[in-house]
């Protein structure tokens, strides 16, 4: 093995990451926040040719923040889900796939969590009166108080409902049809990691250069005394 190339190569490596602010180890998601409501029927699908919506909205949850805020009630939720479509899996099951939407929840003025997804599901089944939605894709607005130091990007929201209807989740023809339902959630995010300041980087950046010099001269002199022997 050419012990040379394996340190090029690592410090090139451990150099660009420091550079770009990439971390060696990416944090999984961790609950921010989690929300309640006592509100009956405070969410409401509706089933449309052309694409179904699920619309969240309450006054009266309760926020219970996981970074040491503390709880907050009453919070005004909101949570729309569009472009929504069924695709029947048989046996009753079914998955509702929704293309995007947005949320926010707010303790008076103050925002404590806001901003955007790109997918989302619910699955069930004909009949059943319990269910999930799952939203990936979240990216919260940078300004939220409830975020913290956790990064804006990559989150995820976990709503699980009651619903309401008599006779639960109802399918017509492979489509799932309108109902009503009281949910509470879970919002969660990947841990933030602290991009490097440039003065912190660049020791590191002239360390590996100059080890890399080492490197060359040593590999240099071996070709030399080769020659000459």
């Amino acid at each position: 093995m050419n012990i040379n190339k394996a340190i090029l190569g690592t410090l090139s490596a451990g150099a660009l990451a420091l550079t770009l602010g990439v971390s060696a180890t990416a944090a999984g998601l961790n609950p921010i926040a989690s929300v309640t409501t006592n509100t009956v029927n405070n969410t409401t699908f509706t089933s449309a040719s052309a694409g179904d919506t699920l619309v969240v909205t309450y006054g009266d949850g309760q926020f219970a923040s996981k970074i040491g805020l503390g709880n907050f009630t009453p919070v005004a939720v909101s949570l729309t889900a569009t472009g929504g479509s069924t695709t029947n899996l048989g046996g009753g099951i079914f998955k509702e796939t929704f293309t995007g939407g947005t949320f926010s929840d707010y303790f008076g003025t103050t925002k404590l969590l806001k901003g955007t997804f790109t997918s989302g599901s619910i699955l069930g089944q004909q009949g059943s009166n319990t269910g999930n939605i799952d939203i990936s894709g979240v990216t919260y607005d940078a300004d939220s108080v409830a975020l913290g130091s956790f990064s804006p990007q990559n989150g995820t929201i976990s709503l699980t409902y009651n619903v309401i209807k008599p006779g639960g989740y109802n399918l017509v023809g492979g489509k799932l049809q309108s109902f009503v339902a009281t949910d509470s959630g879970t919002y969660s995010a990947v841990e933030g990691t602290a991009v490097p300041e440039p003065a912190t980087v660049a020791p590191f950046i002239m360390g590996g250069l100059g080890l890399m010099g080492l490197a060359f001269r040593a590999r240099k002199t071996r070709r030399s005394n080769g020659a000459a022997a």
